[in-house]
């Protein structure tokens, strides 16, 4: 339920418990290995070979080798992991939700090894969606109701005002101040100052 795109040959893509992988520039698919048996969320790789896989109860793996073996890396929670993304090699964020559905962010500067929240002080009932780096400071953060924003790591958020009730599910920037959020009936973009054109479609 979840693809990463990593160049014009290979990508990664998820169910809710099997990992698949084309070389070929998805003419061909074929199931890598997989020791774990949670629940998986989210993939992404840093490049063909580096790659991370999160799920329930705070599960997170890590590879090097294209997916052919997987190591476990402490993430610090037991919430559920809905969305990892990295800006570089080195940072990168984590977005889940407790079991009381408050939000919970974890941080890293080491490419993975080792974890900091950086959730919001006061969490609104939360249904964590997706998270986005934009630099290695700003980074979106969206709910199904709600859209945060970051412009120092994540020690602070801002909440973004985009006026629709419609459901958010995820969100894409293809430079640092222009970008796409999808919902279940709408798509919005967002451009320089982080101004939404609502009903884009």
């Amino acid at each position: 339920h979840e693809i990463d795109v990593v160049s014009n040959s290979v990508a990664y893509a998820i169910g809710y418990y099997f990992i698949i992988k084309t070389t070929d520039g998805g003419e061909n698919w074929f199931t890598i290995p997989d020791s774990t048996t949670f629940y998986l969320n989210d993939i992404f790789f840093l490049d063909d070979m580096k790659g991370f896989i999160v799920g329930e109860v705070g599960h997170m793996y890590y590879t090097d080798d294209g997916g052919n073996s997987w190591t476990s890396r402490n993430s610090g929670t037991t919430a559920e992991l809905k969305s990892i993304h990295f800006f570089n090699e080195n940072i990168g964020m984590a977005l889940g939700y407790t079991n009381n559905y408050s939000d919970y962010i974890i941080r890293t500067t080491d490419g993975g090894i080792t974890w900091i929240n950086c959730s919001f002080s006061n969490s609104p009932f939360f249904l964590a969606e997706s998270i986005f780096l934009t630099t290695e400071l700003k980074a979106f953060v969206i709910s199904m109701d709600d859209l945060f924003y970051t412009s120092n790591g994540g020690q602070s958020w801002m909440q973004l005002q985009l006026g629709s009730s419609t459901a958010f599910a995820g969100i894409a920037f293809y430079d640092s101040l222009n970008g796409f959020i999808s919902g279940f009936e709408k798509i919005y973009k967002t451009y320089a100052n982080f101004s939404v054109i609502p009903d884009f479609s």
